[in-house]
């Protein structure tokens, strides 16, 4: 927060403002700002900026605002200096929307805005829409003509402005002259500590002060008024106002008794009646219970006028004592006569015992017809004489079966039986509720759950550490409006109070007005009271409770009893959330006469120790029209709910009297306290969740001084209320984050920092791997994998010698280098021990080459491994063709001359191959040799292609037949070789015989990697050779009618070196 004071002025030029700023927080925001930096540097002061604000705005844009921030005056009482302190809160959201808003719906000319203000800087009033007025204040009177409207307000601040609720408000005809005289004006003579006024509202006035001989003690009040005030007599009056002027009504004398009781008066016991004597008193002024004694001792307690009392046939002197804390009074004494009977008694058949009675019971039954004494049974032996309905007597702990019986002097009537049990004493305050939970995810509304607490009697539930719902079951519904809040549950005993972990629970805002209820019904039949049902209305944040148009109580549950002096009015109610609000269906509700004061409340309880809070809870007295809480003697607050927060610090003595018509009844008392505020629990920063514990998370913390107990939270669920430091968490294996949250009685939790822990699977040895593999297809590396197990610290590498590497995680490369062979394994550890995988040989290959020339499989492809990720060379030949054939009868014939083969072609290069994958080569084949037929030549065979990793080496072509020698053959050899792989051959020779008419020529092969083949001239008989590695075979000419064939190429060559 920053305070600016300033001490004067520069001058007195005029503040920078403007006309079209209305100093809202989204109107003018440049202008507001440079207005303060005028102040800030002294060219003009808070003071001057506001008061001119004042002097230039229309009056609905008057407010002691400058930018958005509030400005307040500090007046010196001696010099009358004005100091003007601009304040500038630490807001960082929008305010929190208003959801009490009232509009008044009876006042003449006006209408009345009452809220309760909330953390806005200022608020805007709004009618159908329209912003009728800005920064009101709660009670303001919005000036209007006769009509209905909805209104709501507008909270702002400097991040921008919330809607409200929105209610109907309803303004009378303007008055057009002061309020007319009031002459029926009324102050009651006859009420313990208070006065009741009343009069007739004439409908011309905006309100109505009270005064006390003609001092004004209350202000702005309503007839019914009850004014509270020690017991004295004085001269009373109202004021009534409008905005034309004032009337003053009669005077009437009022009285506010004292609390010591009168004695009853106009006491009658009965002398007619038949084994009974009746019972009739009138009721003090007093709050009060009756007690009826005979012959001077204590008959029976807590009677009404009017009682039966059953006697067998005798004459006795009764009279009545009233009591309340200050003390007794008896009536007079009169005597009663019980006739005898004339016949035995009738038998009770409702008679019940209780069940829920600390170390007590109580006996309820109808009387029996002529019955003069009631004797109580417990299990069949008589336990108890002159007992009557509604005893409560004290009971050792356990459980009985009861009856009574009717008796008179003709006879005895047997009840039914009934079950009933004490339970035992309290011993201690309730256990703690560790499993409190709120949803998150309802519309306007928060369901709860827990575990009801061991030895409580009641269950209430806090939110944002004050009293929000009394006496809760577990899986309540509450309706609210959208919004998180932190929730807990106090269970309580007489003993003490207990509260359970905090949740935090969110309520999701409606997008849109509720429906219309149209199933409202209203009870006609209840005594001073009217029970209203209907059922609920989707996104309904709150149900307000109307009755003849005017609202009478907010936030009300189906079922709900509104008490009520008799009479019939029409109810209905409002759901209503901050998208809209709508109106059920009307119903006729009838409050019936009571007969009888209003019954006991025993229940009563004040509580202690809460923070800046006594709450008052107790059950509805029967026939009850109010109820008033008095605090050590004294009325302090007429007409309280069940419920009620009182918000003081101290300790006192309490009661609640309930009243009616009748009289009025106080109820047990119960004393109660409460103490300061305390700062909510300082942040611990200390939480730490261990990791690899088997099947647990030990959670630490160093905890706080101002820390009552700490609730601890796994992944945002409640994992243990009221835990300890080293609180251990068994759990599956898996990581969790965990965070305490410090609790103290200021009712606001602080949250730790969070931490996240891991628990681990329980441990044994590994299981054993299976699939391990070592690699055999690289030169300088071998590669072992495999998959990993569970719960394995780490993984051993072994070869034949031992450890090869240690503690490696997944997969390892041994670098042994060429020509390496060995077997090798993996061995997985953890504390519980090893277990050793299967087995796998890896080597690496040597440097070396590898010559393909005789493994020949039909010319086909095949695979072949070599070493991987290294280059391999090599030199590729192609088949040789075969030598041509010619053949004739004679020398002499035309068919005298055969080619040799060409050598096949030749390749070299580089490739390499991957681990696991064959290289893919072909030998090509030598074409064989031919033979051509008789006075015919052929040429030779073309040689087969050799393939290489994807290239083509092509085998050489066959010899060509000739006819006339050289002169028609292409020379084939003679020197001439292919590059063969570094290799040097030799062509083969040529076969020639000479003859008169022409020569024979038979040509020699071409070499290669071999020699080539020679050629021949077979005459008669002989052969001709094939061709050598890739090399062409040689040529054939056959003669004299002998027939040989030609030289085959030789087969094709791959040299491979790495």
């Amino acid at each position: 927060m920053s305070t600016y004071k300033p001490t004067g002025w520069v001058n007195n030029t005029e503040p920078a403002i403007d006309e079209s700023n209305l100093n809202h927080a989204e109107i003018g925001v440049e202008d507001a700002h440079d207005e303060i930096e005028d102040i800030a540097i002294g060219t003009t002061s808070v003071a001057l900026a506001n008061e001119a604000n004042k002097v230039r705005f229309i009056p609905a844009a008057t407010k002691n605002i400058i930018g958005g921030i509030k400005i307040e005056n500090i007046t010196d009482a001696v010099s009358g200096e004005v100091t003007s302190i601009i304040t500038a809160p630490a807001v960082t959201e929008p305010p929190t929307a208003i959801i009490d808003l009232k509009a008044s719906d009876n006042l003449p000319g006006v209408i009345k805005i009452t809220f309760t203000p909330g953390d806005a800087l200022y608020y805007d009033l709004y009618r159908d829409e329209e912003m009728v007025a800005t920064n009101i204040k709660t009670g303001f009177f919005y000036r209007t003509d006769a009509g209905t409207w909805d209104f709501h307000l507008v909270s702002n601040n400097i991040f921008g402005g919330t809607r409200s609720i929105i209610d109907s408000g309803t303004a009378r005809a303007i008055p057009t002259e002061p309020p007319a005289e009031i002459t029926d004006f009324t102050a009651s003579d006859k009420k313990a500590l208070k006065v009741i006024v009343a009069w007739r509202d004439h409908g011309d006035a905006a309100k109505f002060d009270l005064f006390q001989d003609m001092v004004m003690v209350a202000e702005d009040i309503r007839p019914g008024y009850q004014f509270i005030t020690p017991e004295s007599t004085h001269i009373y009056h109202v004021q009534a106002h409008n905005f034309l002027g004032s009337t003053d009504s009669n005077e009437d004398s009022g009285t506010a008794v004292g609390l010591m009781p009168d004695a009853p008066q106009n006491f009658i016991a009965s002398d007619d009646e038949i084994a009974n004597v009746n019972m009739l008193f009138d009721y003090i002024i007093q709050p009060a219970t009756y007690d009826l004694y005979r012959d001077g001792a204590l008959a029976v307690s807590n009677i009404n006028s009017d009682y039966d009392f059953a006697v067998l046939d005798s004459t006795n002197d009764y009279f009545v004592r009233s009591n309340n804390q200050l003390g007794t009074a008896d009536s007079e004494i009169n005597a009663g006569t019980a006739l005898p009977a004339l016949y035995p008694p009738g038998t009770v058949i409702d008679f019940a015992a209780s069940d829920e009675g600390r170390r007590s019971l109580t006996f309820n039954f109808s009387h029996a017809i002529d019955a003069g004494r009631y004797d109580l049974f417990r299990n069949e032996a008589l336990y108890l004489s002159d007992v009557y309905p509604g005893m409560e007597i004290d009971s050792d702990a356990g459980t009985w079966e009861f009856r009574v019986d009717a008796i008179n002097s003709k006879g005895t009537a047997q009840s039914n039986t009934d079950s009933g049990t004490a339970l035992p004493a309290f011993t201690s305050a309730p256990s703690a509720i560790a499993d409190f939970t709120a949803s998150d995810t309802l519309v306007n509304s928060v369901q709860i759950q827990y575990t009801r607490a061991d030895q409580a009697v009641r269950h209430d539930l806090f939110r944002g550490g004050v009293a929000y719902k009394t006496d809760i079951k577990p899986g309540d519904v509450f309706q609210c409006f959208g919004g998180t809040w932190s929730f807990h549950i106090m269970a309580v005993n007489p003993l003490g109070t207990q509260n359970s972990n905090a949740d935090d629970g969110t309520a999701l805002a409606a997008n849109t007005a509720p429906p219309p209820i149209v199933d409202f019904l209203a009870s006609d039949a209840e005594i001073a009271k009217v029970i209203v049902t209907f059922s609920p209305a989707a996104g309904a944040a709150r149900y307000d409770l109307y009755r003849d148009n005017l609202p009478v109580m907010e936030d009300i549950d189906s079922g709900y009893s509104y008490l009520t002096e008799p009479g019939t009015w029409s109810f209905h109610v409002v759901a209503l959330n901050l998208k809209g609000y709508s109106a059920s269906n009307t119903d006729p509700g009838t409050a019936a006469v009571p007969d009888l004061p209003p019954s006991l409340i025993g229940d009563f309880d004040a509580t202690d120790g809460l923070t800046e809070q006594i709450i008052m809870t107790f059950t509805n007295a029967e026939g009850a029209t109010q109820h008033d809480l008095w605090r050590d003697d004294a009325l302090l607050i007429p007409n309280i709910q069940n419920g009620y927060s009182l918000s003081e610090v101290g300790s006192w003595t309490f009661k609640v009297v309930a009243i009616n018509s009748i009289g009025d009844t106080p109820s047990n008392v119960n004393d109660g306290s409460s103490i300061a505020s305390i700062e909510p629990p300082s942040y611990d920063g200390s939480l730490l969740a261990s990791d690899n514990e088997i099947g647990q998370v030990t959670v630490t913390w160093n905890g706080v001084g101002d820390a009552d107990y700490y609730d601890l939270y796994v992944n945002g669920s409640l994992l243990q209320g009221h835990a300890a430091s080293g609180f251990v968490h068994t759990v599956s294996p898996g990581t969790r984050t965990y965070q305490h949250r410090a609790v103290n009685a200021s009712g606001v939790d602080t949250p730790s920092n969070s931490n996240t822990g891991t628990s681990i699977a329980e441990v044994e040895p590994p299981i054993a791997i299976s699939n391990f593999a070592a690699t055999t297809c690289y030169m300088d590396e071998i590669t072992c994998t495999w998959s990993n197990v569970p719960n394995v610290d780490y993984y051993d590498l072994y070869d034949g010698n031992g450890v090869v590497y240690s503690d490696t995680s997944s997969g390892a490369v041994v670098r042994p280098g060429p020509g390496h062979s060995d077997s090798y394994y993996v061995k997985a550890v953890n504390a519980e021990g090893a277990s050793n995988s299967n087995s796998a040989l890896g080597s690496t290959w040597d440097h070396g080459e590898l010559e393909l020339s005789t493994t020949i499989i039909n010319n086909l492809v095949c695979g072949v491994d070599f070493p991987a990720n290294v280059s391999i060379a090599y030199c590729a030949i192609g088949g040789g063709g075969s030598g041509a054939s010619s053949a004739s009868e004679v020398l002499e014939f035309d068919w005298a001359s055969a080619g040799g083969g060409h050598a096949g072609d030749v390749s070299t290069s580089v490739f390499s191959a991957s681990c696991g994958s064959s290289v893919l080569i072909a030998l090509g084949i030598g074409a064989p040799g031919v033979s051509a037929p008789m006075n015919t030549g052929i040429d030779g065979g073309t040689g087969g292609d050799t393939y290489v990793d994807g290239s083509w080496i092509f085998g050489g072509a066959g010899g060509l037949k000739g006819v006339n020698g050289p002169y028609d053959s292409f020379y084939q050899g003679e020197g001439e070789y292919k590059n063969t792989c570094g290799e040097t051959s030799q062509d083969g020779t040529l076969g020639y015989v000479p003859s008169d008419s022409y020569d024979w020529w038979g040509y020699g092969g071409e070499a290669s990697f071999g020699d080539g083949g020679n050629g021949e001239v077979v005459n008669g008989s002989g052969s001709v050779t094939s061709g050598g590695i890739g090399a062409g075979g040689g040529g054939c000419v056959s003669a004299t009618g002998y027939s040989a064939p030609s030289g085959a190429g030789g087969n094709g060559y791959v040299k491979l070196t790495w």
